[in-house]
């Protein structure tokens, strides 16, 4: 996990937040989000999940306008869209989620 701290941060004690038990390092940057992020995890967080439909090649968030700590989710999958496992975790992201889009299908060739 990475957290990102924006705005001042001369308040900020780094000794207090690398002494916490879940916290494994503590690096400082100026770079984006982004640039930091690919920086010290250069390779796409991929999930496999049942079935082994392939979740993360292209994951993102964005935050959603005028609701804090709110978050819309991007993301691709790569598997079939006629398989039965991708049909049901469709199913299930439409029904359990509070909003859900499906952008659509493309084949490579």
């Amino acid at each position: 996990m990475n957290l990102g701290l924006i705005g001042d941060r001369s308040s900020v004690d780094i000794d207090l937040i690398h002494a916490l038990d879940i916290v494994a390092d503590v690096k400082r940057t100026q770079e984006s989000y982004k640039n930091t992020d690919r920086k010290f995890h250069p390779d796409d967080t991929v999930i496999v999940l049942n079935g082994g439909i392939k979740i993360g090649a292209k994951l993102e968030s964005r935050p959603i306008p005028g609701e804090d700590f709110r978050f819309s989710f991007y993301f691709d999958f790569d598997a079939s869209v006629y398989s039965p496992d991708v049909i049901s975790l469709l199913s299930d992201l439409e029904v359990g989620t509070e909003n859900f889009t499906f952008l659509g299908a493309y084949r490579e060739v």
